[in-house]
């Protein structure tokens, strides 16, 4: 005999009647519910980082774009360094631009570059930094003119780092040049013996007096004009020279 009380139909309906359930609202009632300025607050605080994201991501590639296809930097037509004496930034550009004006072909897309490298007596990691940095732009022949202090040239000579300027200019230049010429041993490399020989050549000219650089306010009194070896715009390079001393 069961103990179990009997079940009215109102507990039966009771037993099988399930629990109505609070569906939860989707996104659009969420802000269908709202007023514009709660609408406004809701959505940047949930989407705020997809937001940010995205706006780091646009800003990133119209910078690419105009870097590489609007407006792409001007390739250098011909690299010059100054070593020695500091030159102010303000110089360097002004000479860049005006060597760019007076020998390049096609100014949009090419110019004069120019940097200096000095060497502060008080600083040697400067120093050292500067040095590491000339030898990596000289190594990757990023460079191809130099005008370097007298004080500097016989070393930088003895690393192999200038040209005979008889394998490199043409025979008018040299010839009119001819007592300018700086006649000193350097280090050369033969591509005939693959090796390495210390020679007494003409390794730069003389620049004292030289009536360009002097209009920029740059003494002139112990400065050399030097072509790197392992320069691969040969003929932008003499176009330079060629400018330095026709004034």
């Amino acid at each position: 005999m069961s103990n179990k009380a009997p079940v009215t139909d109102k507990g039966k309906m009771m037993q099988i009647q399930p629990a109505e359930k609070t569906q939860p609202k989707t996104e659009r009632e969420k802000l269908a519910e709202m007023r514009f300025k709660d609408k406004i607050s809701y959505i940047w605080g949930y989407y705020k980082y997809f937001f940010i994201g995205g706006a780091i991501v646009l800003a990133l590639a119209i910078s690419l774009l105009n870097t590489f296809v609007f407006n792409p930097a001007r390739k250098p037509y011909v690299s010059i360094a100054t070593f020695g004496g500091y030159l102010p930034w303000e110089t360097c550009s002004e000479i860049a631009e005006d060597l760019t004006l007076r020998f390049v072909p096609d100014t949009e897309r090419f110019q004069v570059y120019l940097e200096s490298y000095y060497l502060v007596e008080e600083d040697p990691q400067m120093n050292n930094a500067m040095m590491q940095k000339l030898m990596a732009n000289v190594s990757v022949a990023e460079l191809d003119v130099m005008i370097v202090s007298k004080e500097h040239m016989d070393t930088f000579l003895l690393q192999g780092l200038f040209a005979p300027v008889e394998s490199v200019l043409p025979t008018n230049i040299i010839t009119a040049q001819a007592d300018n010429m700086y006649n000193a041993r350097g280090m050369i490399y033969s591509d005939e013996t693959k090796q390495e020989t210390t020679v007494m050549a003409n390794f730069g000219i003389r620049l004292a007096g030289n009536a360009y650089l002097e209009s920029f306010g740059i003494r002139t009194d112990d400065l050399i004009l030097a072509v790197v070896a392992n320069s691969n715009r040969t003929e932008a390079a003499i176009e330079c020279v060629r400018s330095f001393l026709t004034e």
